[in-house]
């Protein structure tokens, strides 16, 4: 690597081919079946489906903290799901805002056969614990992670000319559910395997996923830790960044006016949304009882160990949140202006409405091991849950191995 950084670099992706397991029966069993998660799961709501073989019932150690671990092998030996052979998988999702593709698989997360992923946001300690619970109790992983993978500095990467080849053909699998469609390529031949084995990036971002990612890594008993994770590429049909905003019961904007952080300025609702959408320097609108502020920072003041000081999540995190009092476990994360206001009123509280951050600045700063604050950011679309599950006996033993020297074949898993 030269001083100029990860951009410099180019490194094979390390996408391993793996036996999915899938629902059976046609799209419209597969959309009843799937969900696409919701924003957050803080604050959601219990799912309960009535269908007993929706991927929401995977979920409920997680909210209930009841056993559901044996419930995939009961699928899978009454049909539900079944299991691929050892394949690579080509997703889209096209939505009112576009078209976003990548590759979905396994990938080594000790960093030792795959391309290390790089975190950009801190997590919170007891959502951590909530995936690893549902690890303990499932052994799967429904929901992937999900990867910005870079070029490097000279425009490298060939990630995107393999998914031209993968999707070239009809899609194993299309569904629509409202303005969304959902496309999966379901590639088990050799030379698929190939052409992904021979696809290298610049550095791959971790987007969404960082507390699963943190629950995955943790495994243990000295077995290598496998994550499924989709891996889109950031220049051809990439992700969009939206921001997070914070509801803050308790905190009023007495307060926020009183402090000597920050140069606050009365709005109207016009206005304040005008100055959100420019996201001109640091600035952030704080809202309570149809009262709405324009906040930047005061001069002179600072906030040690901003990630990115230009961006006010930062500021609020590192430098505003504790002297107004705010308890940060009681900070609730809500996505959309409206929402977030909608939120407020209920709640008698505060809203901190935040401009989304640029992914150059993200990625700059987790590239120079800088780290955001849990929920920071937002990167949609998210993939289908359940569409593509692993599920095994023992980590890692769906995972196909790599080909031994002078093979050119890869490894099947062993049964």
């Amino acid at each position: 690597m030269r001083d100029g950084g990860l951009r410099d670099v180019s490194v094979a992706l390390g996408l391993r081919p793996f036996a999915g397991l899938r629902y059976t029966g046609d799209a419209d069993v597969v959309r009843e079946r799937t969900m696409t998660p919701p924003d957050t799961w803080v604050g959601a709501a219990p799912l309960r489906p009535d269908d007993a073989h929706h991927v929401a019932r995977l979920l409920e150690p997680t909210f209930a903290g009841t056993g559901g671990g044996p419930r995939l092998d009961v699928w899978e030996r009454d049909g539900a799901v079944s299991r691929d052979r050892p394949a690579v998988y080509a997703y889209r999702r096209t939505g009112p805002d576009g078209a976003t593709r990548g590759l979905l698989g396994a990938m080594d997360l000790s960093g030792r056969t795959s391309a290390p992923l790089v975190p950009h946001e801190d997590v919170r300690p007891d959502l951590v614990v909530v995936q690893e619970r549902f690890l303990d109790h499932t052994h799967a992983q429904v929901d992937p992670v999900v990867a910005v993978a870079g070029s490097d500095r000279d425009g490298r990467s060939s990630l995107a000319a393999a998914l031209d080849h993968l999707t070239e053909q009809a899609p194993t699998l299309e569904l629509g559910e409202g303005d969304d469609l959902h496309q999966l390529w379901v590639h088990e031949s050799d030379h698929a395997h190939r052409l992904v084995a021979d696809v290298a990036v610049g550095p791959v971002l971790v987007a969404d996923g960082h507390h699963r990612l943190r629950a995955w890594s943790a495994q243990s008993g000295g077995v290598r830790p496998w994550g499924l994770v989709w891996v889109v590429d950031e220049a051809v049909e990439p992700l969009q960044l939206r921001a997070v905003h914070r509801v803050c019961p308790g905190l009023s904007l007495a307060t926020i006016e009183a402090s000597p952080l920050v140069v606050s300025t009365p709005l109207d609702p016009d206005a304040a949304r005008a100055l959100l959408a420019a996201a001109d320097g640091p600035v952030c609108v704080a809202y309570r009882d149809s009262r709405w502020l324009g906040l930047t920072p005061a001069a002179g003041a600072t906030a040690p160990g901003c990630a990115l000081p230009d961006h006010a999540v930062c500021w609020l995190h590192d430098g505003w949140l504790a002297p107004w009092g705010v308890d940060p476990s009681g900070v609730q994360h809500v996505h959309g202006i409206d929402a977030a206001v909608h939120r407020a009123d209920d709640l008698g509280a505060s809203a901190l409405l935040l401009p989304p951050a640029p992914i150059a600045d993200v990625r700059a700063a987790a590239e120079a091991g800088l780290v955001l604050p849990a929920k920071a950011t937002s990167f949609v679309p998210k993939p289908r849950m359940g569409l593509v599950m692993r599920h095994w006996g023992s980590p890692g033993d769906d995972v196909l191995a790599p080909a031994p020297a002078g093979t050119g074949r890869p490894r099947r898993p062993r049964d």
